[in-house]
């Protein structure tokens, strides 16, 4: 699955300014109700306020519970002289000590933003945080997973896809309806080279095959790929021809060149940000 990663603006200067409308600090939007972060470092935290209170509406909605949730699951430092942030391990600890089932979902093994720290003590004292909170997580039983997708994930999704008349919109359109995802029917790609670059320019999100994503064919750094799980969508593809074809003794040595290719060529690429399990040749 090929997915936009965020990016960072070049420069000194800005081109686009975007503020915060001014908000309530509780409320209702839709189906969850409403917190305000009352600081500029308790993001996560305040996320998980509404996702509790969405959950159980007696859940404490107040900024002490706020800043509370932050004690609990701050990494104490970050990459400026600022306030740290909360990570995913320290957060899904709170809201399984609140009665809540957790699961975590990242993208690399490491600790997170350990790497930004210029000051060595700082990342050690992260990465420390981190040990003890994956240690504390698998005591718990607390669900821990890295990179890789199920199919089910992709329930709820709008994918990209080529236009009508490609082999693969129908094969994807297959796995759409398997794991209740959609298109995105407003964009519809010519290419796969198309797809890839609208998931770069963050349009949406999109399966590609394995062959497809393979060196030396070059991926954009903004591009982020995820691979299936267990039970990957995959398609075998398979040469036919007359005994009679003229051309029977080319196609002969065709199908033989395709045999010849390494195995290692027909799995998935490793890169670093994820770990990445075994799949069936030409994955989606």
């Amino acid at each position: 699955m090929a997915k936009a990663a965020p990016g960072r603006a070049a420069g000194k200067s800005a081109a686009l300014k975007v503020t915060k409308p001014h908000l309530p600090k509780t409320g209702r939007r839709g189906t969850v109700p409403h917190y305000n972060q009352t600081t500029d470092f308790t993001c996560g935290p305040s996320a998980l306020l509404m996702a509790m209170k969405t959950l159980q509406p007696k859940a404490d909605f107040s900024r002490a519970h706020e800043l509370q949730l932050y004690r609990e699951a701050t990494t104490i430092f970050m990459g400026g002289p600022h306030h740290g942030g909360c990570g995913a391990t320290g957060l899904a600890l709170a809201a399984h000590r609140r009665g809540f089932r957790a699961e975590v979902w990242v993208n690399h093994k490491g600790a997170l933003l350990s790497t930004r720290p210029k000051e060595k003590a700082r990342a050690m004292v992260m990465e420390e945080l981190d040990r003890a909170d994956k240690a504390e997580m698998k005591r718990l039983g607390i669900p821990f997973r890295v990179g890789a997708l199920d199919i089910d994930d992709l329930a709820h999704e709008n994918l990209l896809l080529l236009e009508d008349g490609h082999c693969l919109r129908q094969q994807t359109l297959d796995v759409c309806h398997l794991a209740g995802a959609s298109e995105k029917a407003e964009f519809r790609a010519t290419s796969l080279e198309t797809l890839r670059q609208m998931v770069a320019a963050n349009v949406g999100v999109t399966l590609l095959p394995t062959l497809s994503v393979q060196p030396p064919v070059a991926q954009p750094p903004s591009i982020r790929l995820l691979p299936f799980r267990e039970m990957a969508p995959s398609r075998r593809i398979a040469m036919f021809w007359r005994r009679s074809s003229a051309m029977d003794e080319f196609l002969r040595r065709f199908a033989e060149s395709f045999r010849a290719l390494p195995e290692a060529l027909l799995q998935p690429t490793r890169p670093v940000a994820a770990s990445r399990s075994e799949a069936p040749p030409d994955t989606l």
